[in-house]
């Protein structure tokens, strides 16, 4: 009977540590994310017409893909709707992706660094998602 109890309360610990580490991912994933969508002064991402931004989609287990140009200034705005749905979903063990599709994404980031600065600071998210 004891042995019984303490599988049952080692299963328990075992799988709030899992939600918990899920959660802190998640979160640091989201904030990561975050920092690299955010357009300048305050970020490093360029913005003229707001594709590259736009371009910006995510997905688990498979590369993300979709347009490659956009079509008319002004006319693209991010949001984070699909980042948060793939997050929902997300389990351990996924692989998490999140990229740009827009044809110059690698050339801006070359040139901007809005990708690499933000996971630099990966540690800095996830310390903060522990926190919370």
């Amino acid at each position: 009977m004891a042995i019984t109890n303490l599988k049952t309360q080692m299963d328990s610990i075992v799988m709030r540590t899992q939600e918990r580490i899920l959660a802190v991912t998640k979160q640091a994933i989201y904030d990561t994310v975050d920092q690299a969508q955010e357009v300048r002064p305050s970020g490093k991402m360029p913005f003229d017409t707001g594709f590259l931004r736009h371009s910006g989609t995510s997905s688990l287990n498979i590369a993300p893909s979709g347009p490659i140009r956009g079509e008319k200034a002004g006319k693209y705005k991010w949001s984070d709707d699909t980042l948060l749905s793939i997050l929902a979903r997300m389990k351990i063990g996924d692989v998490f992706y999140f990229g740009w599709t827009a044809v110059y994404a690698r050339k801006q980031e070359a040139r901007h660094g809005f990708l690499e600065s933000a996971v630099m600071n990966w540690q800095i998210h996830v310390n903060k998602a522990v926190r919370s």
